[in-house]
């Protein structure tokens, strides 16, 4: 990939998550548009904005009501635009509607005002997996001008195998893009060992990747207010996003880190290709990322939830409705169902699984076929 040695200055970029009310993401986009222009009379070349920036972290069916279709969208019309305006790299994701499908998107647009690419979430987390679909199918990162940029959507960089795709990538820069609200200490439904590791993880993401992968890494949160309703439970999340965005060196040092109020820094990086002698991250960690330590018992039930809502993603016939609406699609109504009787079987041997139970008897066709 295209490289240079230069130091690349690059914008981290804190917004207030997009509540549900019509003209929210509007407001957003004129914030994004002051601290952007901020990042680029600092002269920054990369800016980088949060998760979901425009389109609101809202855990009920009404997010859909934000999908936008490729191109025609309103995150990658803005990315475009102001890419163009300041000749800039700019980058963020957004739900996309393709067919009767919805994917967390992340978008890069170059200085010309073109998108060079696009990078989709590999695993929704816990309970987004009832809202968007993963896929795996695409590279995790961009060849472009700057070099070869890999991506990271939020939960992603908690995974270990997606750390094991970034490293066979050989990426020069990671960007990390999260929506990641800081969790609030629930008794037994979610402790404080794990609200405690939760929040570590998420600070300590910046330099975890960078050590594990031996490249730069950019980390962007939101600020403020978390306000959502959660699926199959009855109160409302009122939580905070923590910011603590930044960007870190290869070799593990923090170049710049923010606090938790709405704003821009810029800082220095130097991409340069991972040294020779850093080895493969290792798997001893099972289904998380190496550097995470051992998630508590009420993630590790993340599993189950994510499972359950890839079931309930399936058999919604509104999810489809409105995705092949807002991307001019066709769908077939049957369309979920022989996907959602096999994720029935594997909800139900995801479970028996973790729990130590011999798999009930709808599960044992899947096991044996190995779909699970």
């Amino acid at each position: 990939s295209a490289m240079s040695s230069t130091p690349l200055k690059v914008a981290t970029v804190q917004l207030h998550n997009p509540g549900i009310e019509h003209d929210e993401p509007l407001k957003v986009m004129d914030t994004a548009r002051t601290l952007i222009s901020s990042a680029v009379s600092q002269g920054a070349t990369l800016v980088v904005l949060p998760e979901f920036a425009f389109t609101g972290y809202y855990l009920g069916p009404e997010m859909w009501s934000r999908g936008e279709p490729r191109e025609a969208g309103r995150t990658e019309r803005f990315l475009n635009q102001e890419a163009k305006k300041h000749k800039c790299w700019i980058g963020a994701s957004y739900l996309e509607a393709d067919g009767c499908d919805f994917y967390n998107t992340f978008a890069l647009a170059n200085p010309e005002g073109q998108i060079v690419g696009r990078v989709r979430k590999d695993s929704p987390a816990n309970f987004e997996a009832h809202f968007f679909s993963g896929d795996s199918s695409n590279p995790p990162f961009l060849d472009t001008s700057l070099g070869r940029i890999g991506v990271g959507l939020c939960y992603d960089n908690w995974l270990s195998e997606y750390q094991q795709r970034l490293y066979e990538a050989d990426v020069d820069i990671l960007l990390m893009p999260h929506s990641a609200p800081t969790p609030r200490d629930m008794g037994f439904r979610f402790p404080a060992s794990a609200v405690q590791f939760m929040t570590t993880s998420m600070t300590n993401c910046l330099t975890r990747q960078a050590q594990a992968l031996g490249v730069p890494t950019v980390y962007v949160n939101k600020v403020g207010l978390w306000l959502s309703p959660l699926p199959l439970v009855s109160f409302l999340e009122n939580s905070r996003f923590p910011g603590c965005s930044g960007l870190c060196s290869a070799d593990g040092v923090v170049v710049t880190r923010m606090g938790g109020e709405e704003g821009v820094a810029v800082g220095e990086i130097v991409r340069k290709k991972r040294p020779s002698s850093l080895t493969r991250p290792d798997r001893s960690n099972g289904r998380w990322a190496m550097g995470l330590g051992e998630p508590p018992f009420h993630m590790q039930l993340f599993v189950v939830s994510e499972a359950i809502g890839r079931l309930r993603y399936a058999l919604s016939r509104r999810r489809r409705y409105q995705a092949a609406t807002i991307s001019g699609s066709q769908c077939n109504p049957l369309a979920g169902w022989p996907i959602a009787l096999v994720l029935t079987a594997s909800v139900a041997a995801a479970t028996a699984a973790y729990f130590q139970l011999p798999p009930p008897p709808v599960a044992r066709p899947v096991l044996q076929a190995r779909l699970l």
